[in-house]
């Protein structure tokens, strides 16, 4: 009687994987994709199908060659900066990062089989504890080992960074004196990050989406539980928490078993001053991970910034191009017709999209599209007074809005100053470099002819910020 083989339980990477390909690869725009085609020649695929990639990553025996043939077709393609108005289909930029996932996590399970386990041997549910002095390379090695599913993002430097890597505890002066309360309170500010779909660290924007969270209440478990599975079932990656040993006093063992136990969510450390004295094979994995991996990522990531699409009754327009304008109705007569009047030359050739709220129409629910508008938008061009600071809609949705978009990384704000007023009072509008004339004149104190250089350079720079190869066009 032949000996039946045990059933290999896929990794979450894997998984992952096999659920994208399933997703998107009906979408012509990602099976014709010109990667696709070159890597499966590289690879040798007798047949490129969705499948037969999904496979070929799961076992090829020379998964290292994998990455490689995937680093150079990138690279041979001059994937877009992220900037680039073409950039390339997010579903596109989606598998390729599950495909240099899954080959990266059987590199280190080879290095784990290998030769020796890659952490120090640890009782079942104590603290995982990798000597690595690059966190990103300590992600990899955790993810495979615990079986977890990373989301690499690119950073505020440009470097790759998991976006669902939660470091550290919320600080005290949010209150919190309960560990279970405050490490809900950072799952709770991490879902509120993702969910617009951004692909940003969110390290920039933790303290206020914290605060946020402190603002509205911790969810009860069974909630938040809930909402951790909608995520996940939408094809969000499991929150993980990965921070340095001895800096996280208060998330003691019986917090980890509760957050695995409770959410499924795992807790790993990282020892920098371990790595002096670690095994030389930890120097050797780090510099493989990170030559081919920040190559990928950075490549495809910069690619990933606009997925175009068209949109009903709109044929020319991206929602990538929109530029949402905010501005109190005592400007409306007087200030918002130059600025349409301005932008408009670019709406013809399909270069920008300006949106202000004269363009919903009676019978339209107006909150449902300022509310599309502002999910849309790239660029906020914010029209600043003393009526726009003193808006109660403006300070208290629009801009609660705008700021955590851009504080995910996701939009740009640039504010205009109509007319003189106390705008550095605003902790917010202080931190930007507000738009005013050469000699850091409001709008109002300047000449015809000066004012109307000022609009059109203002015109030049959001067409530079959404399109930077269209601008000698203009």
């Amino acid at each position: 009687m032949a000996t039946r083989k045990k059933a290999v339980t896929p990794s979450r990477f894997q998984q992952a994987l096999q659920e994208a390909i399933e997703r998107t690869w009906s979408d012509p725009t990602v099976a014709q994709h010109a990667f696709f085609a070159r890597w499966a020649a590289g690879a040798k695929l007798p047949k490129l199908s969705g499948e037969a990639i999904y496979q070929h990553c799961l076992t090829c025996p020379r998964p290292n060659r994998a990455l490689i043939g995937i680093a150079d077709v990138v690279a041979e393609l001059n994937w877009p900066a992220a900037r680039t108005i073409t950039g390339v289909h997010s579903r596109v930029v989606e598998l390729v990062e599950l495909m240099t996932m899954v080959l990266c996590e059987r590199r280190i399970q080879q290095d784990i089989e290998d030769k020796q386990p890659l952490a120090p041997a640890a009782p079942a549910g104590d603290l995982l504890v990798l000597p690595m002095n690059n966190r990103l390379a300590a992600c990899m090695v955790a993810a495979a080992w615990l079986k977890l599913h990373v989301k690499l993002v690119l950073d505020a430097s440009g470097k790759p960074a998991a976006l669902n890597l939660l470091s550290d505890l919320p600080p005290q002066e949010f209150g919190w004196t309960d560990a279970q309360q405050a490490v809900k309170a950072e799952v709770m500010a991490h879902l509120n990050h993702v969910r617009g779909g951004d692909r940003h660290c969110p390290e920039s924007a933790r303290l206020d989406q914290l605060g946020v969270v402190k603002r509205r209440g911790v969810l009860r478990d069974d909630d938040l539980d809930d909402w951790l599975q909608v995520h996940v079932e939408r094809g969000g990656a499991r929150p993980a928490f990965g921070f340095q040993q001895g800096a996280n006093v208060g998330l003691d063992g019986g917090t980890r078993l509760w957050l695995r136990d409770t959410f499924g969510i795992e807790c790993f450390a990282v020892d920098p001053t371990a790595a002096a004295t670690a095994d030389a094979r930890f120097e050797e994995l780090q510099g493989f991970l990170l030559q081919h991996l920040e190559e990928i990522i950075t490549r495809v990531h910069g690619g990933a910034a606009v997925d175009v699409q068209q949109g009903e009754g709109d044929s020319t327009m991206s929602k990538r191009t929109k530029v949402f304008i905010s501005y109190s109705h005592a400007d409306k007569k007087k200030w918002l017709p130059m600025f349409q009047k301005k932008l408009a030359v670019l709406q013809t050739p399909g270069l920008l999209d300006p949106w202000d709220d004269t363009r919903i129409k009676p019978g339209d629910d107006w909150s449902a599209e300022i509310d599309q508008a502002l999910k849309d938008c790239q660029i906020a061009l914010l029209l600043i007074s003393d009526e726009f600071l003193s808006s109660k809609f403006i300070q208290r949705k629009e801009m609660v809005d705008l700021l955590e978009k851009h504080q995910g990384g996701g939009l740009r704000l640039y504010p205009v100053l109509l007319r003189d007023c106390l705008w550095e009072v605003n902790p917010h509008l202080a931190r930007l470099q507000i738009k005013m004339t050469s000699t850091a004149k409001a709008l109002e104190t300047c000449k015809p002819a000066e004012r109307n250089a000022v609009l059109t350079q203002i015109g030049r720079d959001l067409l530079e910020a959404i399109q930077p190869d269209a601008t000698g066009a203009v």
